[in-house]
């Protein structure tokens, strides 16, 4: 078992470090990318490409997320990190794998600027239009994660639970111990996924190409 301080360590971490960046992105894509607590230090380097160049660099970032996500969520590779970590830590170290990553996908993302004939397409204001997205965004969130949560424990999915789960107990390291049917899982295998990119479409600011690109 972990002593007390490395419960605390590692906890506070797995919060900061995986939980914060995971909250902050779903804002980010909700503000079209241009999130006021970043907009003045993103991207971290304005490499001056074309529109094509850019989308193709995005696309690059989301596929190097996609990587290091499903990478470290293998069966294998968290047999490998037992090496040289607790089996109580793997969770965390997924969680704060995925939180490094997205923060280099938000802080290295090449805005997109909107094009005229999506604004002639925008119905809304601006404002109008964030606040509904925003409003729509985490209705469904707060709708989906309360079934989720019932299915499951929150803190466990994070990674603090196994963090004070002895070394012989079942730790959620790498998935559900079975294969899950009931509720929503009975019409998704990820209902989480599933919710995030319906989420990001439900919007009437999808015209713009950066929540676009992220959805796509």
């Amino acid at each position: 078992m972990l002593s007390r301080f490395d419960q605390v360590v590692w906890g506070v971490g797995c919060l900061l470090v995986g939980g914060l960046p995971s909250l902050l992105f779903f804002d980010w894509v909700q503000w079209n990318t241009r999130h006021p607590l970043l907009h003045n230090h993103v991207p971290v380097m304005d490499l001056h490409l074309s529109t094509l160049g850019k989308i193709a660099f995005n696309t690059s970032l989301y596929a190097m997320f996609g990587f290091l996500h499903t990478f470290f969520a293998q069966i294998s590779v968290h047999h490998t990190l037992q090496r040289h970590f607790p089996k109580q830590t793997l969770r965390c170290i997924f969680m704060m794998v995925t939180g490094v990553a997205v923060l280099v996908l938000m802080g290295f993302w090449q805005h997109l600027d909107t094009p005229p004939w999506a604004e002639r397409m925008a119905i809304l204001s601006p404002a109008t239009s964030r606040i509904l997205s925003l409003v729509l965004f985490y209705g469904c969130a707060s709708v989906v994660g309360l079934h989720i949560v019932t299915k499951f424990s929150l803190f466990e999915f994070i990674g603090i639970t196994q963090l004070v789960k002895r070394d012989k107990q079942p730790a959620r390291s790498e998935g559900m111990p079975q294969l899950r049917t009931d509720g929503l899982y009975a019409y998704s295998r990820h209902p989480i996924y599933t919710w995030t990119v319906g989420a990001f479409f439900l919007s009437p600011s999808i015209t713009d190409p950066n929540r676009l690109l992220v959805a796509v």
